[in-house]
């Protein structure tokens, strides 16, 4: 029987506290684009159970823990600073026993890869799942037909970061998902003494196109299918965790997005110098993605007198531009 380090153990013994959760959590949808230029942590070997050592290349700050290592740990996809710490914040972008799709096949079909992007400063740690399948219909059918794609990026300097999905071929969780539903979390201060025991949990809940964190604290049981994702997140879905921090490259990596005027009834000008198409997302106050945009360089006209009376942020998704904010009467 296959042991792990699990959050349903943790569950049934942490005293929780029903934090809100200190991010603002936004979602859109945008293309999912695999890694161009991975490192590969996997190789060529068939995987299952992986234990996986990633650098991040910078320092990132999680809720008052600064690390520049991530472990991937199973069931995946979990990922912690180490294993070496009392208590430690773990991001679960998607949490279910992973496998490659080649698991009793002498050929891996699955991949587990990272990738360091964009200029000193503002660089973003891309970490790749692509193509993995799930022990449970394995063991359940001896197949490996379900299977999923998905990422995690750490954003350096803000220390936001992101889950984002891509195509998925499930057709059954039943097989997949010990709970009934996709879970997607963010944990703080998880302990790793051996007793057992968290801080507080983030599940991620309801619609997978626009869901909303709430704090888990029933200590009875572990959560329904009903306080989970009710489906699979589409391909293009992104889950953004945003710290408001402000890079402190800001002023040199991030002038190209400028909006006015800054109060409008219903016209907006929209300027972005940039080498090529970007998606840029208007957000409410609430942080829920109101309009996704593709832009390019030059001033754009944009209608806004549909949004209800408010205040909104623009941000580019490629993390290179400054977000702008506006008040629409």
């Amino acid at each position: 029987m296959k042991k792990h380090f699990t959050l349903y153990f943790l569950l049934a013994t942490a005293g929780l506290a029903a934090q809100p959760l200190p991010y603002t959590l936004s979602s859109w949808n945008e293309p999912y684009t695999e890694l161009e230029a991975p490192v590969m942590l996997t190789g060529d070997e068939v995987w299952d159970d992986p234990q996986l050592f990633i650098p991040i290349g910078f320092a990132f700050e999680m809720m008052g823990e600064t690390f520049e290592n991530l472990l991937f740990i199973e069931p995946g996809a979990q990922f912690l600073p180490s294993l070496t710490e009392d208590s430690l914040n773990v991001f679960g972008p998607y949490y279910g026993d992973l496998i490659d799709a080649g698991y009793g096949q002498d050929t891996s079909l699955s991949s587990i890869s990272y990738e360091l992007t964009g200029p000193i400063g503002s660089r973003i740690l891309k970490i790749q799942c692509k193509n993995v399948a799930f022990y449970g219909e394995y063991a359940e059918l001896g197949t490996s037909n379900n299977r999923t794609n998905f990422q995690i990026w750490l954003y350096e300097g803000t220390s936001d970061f992101e889950y984002r999905y891509g195509e998925n071929s499930i057709k059954d969780g039943a097989f997949i998902h010990p709970l009934g539903a996709p879970l997607v979390f963010v944990a703080k201060n998880v302990s790793m003494a051996g007793d057992g025991g968290l801080e507080t949990l983030w599940l991620l809940s309801g619609d997978a196109a626009n869901p909303e964190a709430i704090a888990y604290d029933n200590l009875d049981t572990p959560p329904g299918a009903e306080m989970l994702l009710s489906s699979e997140p589409s391909s293009g879905t992104v889950y953004h965790f945003d710290t408001g921090i402000v890079s402190v490259n800001e002023t040199v990596t991030r002038q190209s997005l400028r909006v006015f005027p800054s109060l409008t009834a219903g016209e907006l000008f929209v300027s972005i110098s940039t080498g090529q198409s970007e998606t840029v997302m208007i957000h409410d106050a609430r942080g829920a993605a109101v309009r996704q945009l593709l832009l390019t360089n030059g001033i754009h006209t944009i209608d806004v007198s549909e949004l209800p009376a408010g205040t909104y942020v623009m941000r580019s998704m490629s993390g290179q531009h400054e977000a702008a904010r506006f008040i629409k009467q």
